[in-house]
This record gives C-alpha cells, structure tokens and sequence, in this order.
C-alpha cells in the first residue's frame, strides 16, 4: 500500500513538473513592461522607413500604444503582451 502510494506520487511529481518548466520558460520571453522596453521598440518603430513594411509599422505603433495603455493600468502581463506583438511585427527577437 506505502509503495503504491509513493509510486503514484513520483508518477504525479514527474508529469507536473514539465508544466512549470514551461510557464517559466513563455515568462522568460516576455518582454519587460518598462520605459527603457517602450523606449526601445518604440525608436526601432520610427527609423523603419522601408514602404513595404508600412502596414507592420502600422500594427506595430497600435500594439506599442495598447502596450502603454496597459503599462497605465498597472496591468503588467497585457503590456508584455503587446510589446511582444510590436516587436514580431517589427520582426525584432
């Protein structure tokens, strides 16, 4: 009965933890909801003047202005959200 239960338990312990690998690992690219972040994505934004991109420009300078909206409402997850989208339409890693 002990061994079932501890052997249960290991089995529990080794499919839970991948999980929590992979949360942190999505936190770990986030990017940082701060000024120097906003700052930054903000002037790779404004010296893209290459015509094709202007539709990702575009989208990008709405993400970045949702992003600061957010920053506002101290909601920290939605910023890095929508600084990670400007910085995928301004195809920055």
């Amino acid at each position: 009965m002990f061994k079932t239960i501890i052997a249960s338990a290991l089995i529990t312990a080794a499919f839970a933890s991948p999980s929590f690998a992979v949360d942190k690992m999505k936190m770990d690219h986030m990017a940082k909801c701060n000024a120097g972040t906003m700052a930054m994505v903000m002037d790779a934004i404004k010296k893209d003047t290459d015509p094709k991109m202007a539709k990702d420009t575009k989208m990008a300078t709405n993400e970045m202005h949702m992003a600061d909206m957010s920053m506002k409402a101290h909601k920290m997850k939605a910023c890095s959200m929508h600084i990670n989208m400007a910085k995928k339409h301004m195809m920055m890693k």
